[in-house]
């Protein structure tokens, strides 16, 4: 079964589960086959996501167009729920939104499940010129993506596994509200989704993700083991992702650096085994990231399938900066004496379009 938005589905499609308006009236019973009409009217009265029975040709559709329907799916929630929450001030329609969160997450817990449980960079464009809801959109996809894969490396399943990954999504709802004092933000998301019935593994996540295991962390200043597990998780991945990512105002830090740091603040701010964990199945270097070896080389990560750390890279740039006119690669897990110094750094991105263009012809050669 898919989870589709109304706009993604087209007339001669079967719904795979009945359709209500406001969680009571029925509008349409599943095994219903869509109409033009029908989705207009659907459309037209605010229906938001509408499940799908696939046809068998649909059923071997691969696991990544799976995944990018979900993640549509999110990503709509969420820019309803700033809508509603920041820009309208207002509750109205919540309910449905929730419902509609609930079935995505229960969709994108099955795709990861049969999806390789690796911790890979989840970069989540999200299509809005909003500086500000953008970064909240992005932020809740990545951590609801790495909390529930974290999930599944600690055997985290079934109804557990849906609390985490609702509340690694919803982790930052509260500061959505119109507050004084930012550090309550937790205390408010945490409210709020109690009212709309979620899950006490989820509610608890969300009002202790900024606890920290020395007591410094905020609203309620706990440590240790009186900090739910599902919260020092998402606490720690949602750290990662400001550090990887940046927010307003914020440079991004590369990966490997920003693990560092995570392993800097172990035993302080953070579980070292939720550290260690975390980052043992972290992808550091994913392939098209820019990167300054230690002979001063520039080079282009082509490859990490043989070893996560020691990638294969591609040489496209001398010590000088020169743009080399054949490049060539070097597999690292190989040649031990060559280090990756720098990633990503912003002096040291090609992103020029015609340098990138000239790379393009060079490698074919």
């Amino acid at each position: 079964m898919r989870l589709l938005p109304v706009q993604d589905c087209r007339k001669g499609m079967t719904l795979g589960k009945s359709v209500y308006l406001n969680g009571k009236s029925l509008l349409l019973r599943e095994g219903t086959v869509l109409t033009e009409a029908a989705l207009h009217k659907l459309s037209r009265i605010g229906i938001q996501v509408l499940h799908i029975k696939e046809c068998p040709l649909e059923a071997g559709r691969a696991g990544g167009d799976r995944f990018k329907e979900t993640m549509h799916v999110l990503e709509m929630m969420l820019s309803r729920l700033y809508d509603r929450i920041y820009r309208d001030r207002s509750t109205d329609g919540l309910s449905d939104i929730m419902s509609n969160c609930r079935d995505a997450v229960e969709k994108l817990a099955v795709i990861l499940k049969n999806g390789p449980q690796l911790l890979k960079p989840v970069v989540w464009t999200a299509l809005t010129s909003d500086t500000r809801k953008r970064h909240f959109i992005e932020n809740a996809l990545h951590v609801c993506v790495n909390a529930m894969t974290f999930g599944l490396r600690s055997a985290c399943l079934g109804g557990e596994l849906h609390a985490l990954g609702l509340g690694a999504l919803l982790h930052d709802i509260g500061s959505l509200r119109q507050i004084t004092d930012s550090n309550q933000h937790p205390q408010q998301g945490y409210a709020l989704l109690k009212h709309y019935g979620l899950t006490h593994l989820a509610t608890i996540s969300v009002l202790q993700h900024h606890e920290r295991i020395d007591g410094s962390g905020f609203p309620l200043g706990l440590k240790a083991e009186s900090i739910d597990p599902f919260a020092r998780w998402i606490g720690l991945i949602d750290s990662f992702d400001v550090l990887v990512h940046g927010r307003e105002g914020q440079f991004a830090m590369p990966r490997h650096q920003a693990v560092e740091l995570l392993y800097s603040y172990a035993g302080s701010l953070f579980d070292f085994a939720d550290v260690r964990l975390f980052c043992s199945h972290l992808e550091l270097f994913a392939p098209g990231l820019n990167v300054r070896l230690s002979t001063g080389e520039y080079a282009v990560v082509t490859d990490v399938d043989k070893h996560r750390l020691r990638p294969v890279v591609r040489v496209v740039r001398n010590a000088r900066g020169e743009t080399l006119r054949r490049t060539y690669e070097i597999d690292l897990s190989q040649e031990l004496h060559i280090m990756i110094e720098l990633a990503g750094g912003r002096e040291h991105v090609i992103n020029r379009e015609e340098e990138l263009m000239e790379l393009a012809i060079s490698a074919s050669c």
